[in-house]
């Protein structure tokens, strides 16, 4: 992709206006390594109008994202001026537009708000990430879910399940403790040109696959025999090509929650926040560990955590 995207690259926009409704109170924009959506909010966090690009950090870097910005906005750009814009994910990352330090755990409201970093824009503000430890010990980081977490009451564990999937535990309304899984990304990789891509055909959700996945986990050999088996079973007609991608997913998430459920004491029900298709693959999953779980749409969480974050930080009114 060439730095500067053209319109061939966006994607549809979904009810942009052509004046901003008048309960229209602030600019979200969630950017992240692929790609990066705008979107018009109202005083509850709802959406009211949204555009998506795909111009992610990784192709647009330093000044290009001025000119990212610009497009993704190009709908409302007219009406934009003096509209507060807070921006999350990646683009504070060292690679995106301007970095923004990492606040510490225990993270929350109060503190996430207070280290806003103006972007190289008018009325434009950046959310810092958070910095932790994961169950291991291990340092572990975060931008963009922290956004999405801050849109949520009450405490317990929350799965946000993507290409790095985060494991939070939230006591008293912040962060306290983080663990990731590479699972997203591992399959990503699987389903390139290679031995278990080869065999794998993309289709919907199988549910009886993911669970036989699930469940052959139990078997002797370990994740990486197993994944192995996706093509051995398959060239030898135990598992068809177009369950694969199914059965495979059922091994990574399965692997994926087995070490987290055993791991971490889960009393009430965990809740998943994220797309319907891959929110529903860590419910069953859990499901197999008797655990249950409630899902909440992420978009509907990023929202309301942006909002939260504006008023705190003085960028809106209180409601």
């Amino acid at each position: 992709m060439s730095p500067t995207p053209t319109t061939e690259e966006r994607s549809e926009p979904q009810g942009a206006p052509s004046e901003l409704p008048d309960t229209t109170v602030l600019l979200g924009v969630d950017w992240g390594s692929t790609a990066v959506r705008a979107s018009l909010l109202d005083e509850q966090g709802n959406v009211v109008a949204s555009d998506r690009l795909n111009a992610g950090v990784r192709s647009a870097r330093g000044q290009a994202c001025e000119q990212v910005f610009a497009l993704v906005t190009s709908g409302w750009m007219d009406q934009l001026k003096g509209l507060p814009a807070l921006l999350t994910g990646m683009v504070g990352s060292a690679q995106g537009w301007r970095e923004t330090p990492y606040v510490q755990c225990p993270a929350n409201l109060d503190t996430i708000a207070a280290n806003l970093v103006q972007a190289p824009r008018e009325h434009t503000w950046i959310v810092p990430g958070v910095v932790g430890r994961s169950i291991s010990g291990a340092p572990d980081v975060m931008r963009g879910e922290e956004t999405q977490l801050l849109g949520l009451e009450g405490d317990g564990t929350v799965l946000l399940p993507g290409t790095h999937t985060k494991w939070v535990q939230l006591e008293d309304g912040g962060v306290t403790r983080f663990t990731t899984h590479l699972t997203g990304e591992t399959f990503d990789l699987l389903r390139d040109p290679g031995l278990i891509g080869a065999v794998m055909t993309r289709t919907e959700l199988d549910e009886a696959a993911f669970q036989r996945g699930l469940a052959d986990l139990e078997r002797p050999g370990g994740l990486l025999h197993h994944i192995f088996t996706v093509r051995s079973r398959t060239l030898q007609g135990d598992l068809h090509s177009d369950a694969a991608w199914s059965y495979a997913s059922g091994l990574l998430i399965g692997s994926e929650v087995a070490a987290m459920t055993s791991a971490l004491e889960l009393s009430a029900p965990v809740r998943i926040v994220g797309s319907p298709a891959i929110s529903r693959k860590y419910s069953l999953a859990l499901k197999s560990h008797g655990i249950d779980s409630q899902c909440i749409s992420g978009q509907q969480a990023a929202g309301r955590g942006l909002l939260r974050i504006a008023r705190a930080a003085g960028l809106i009114g209180s409601q």
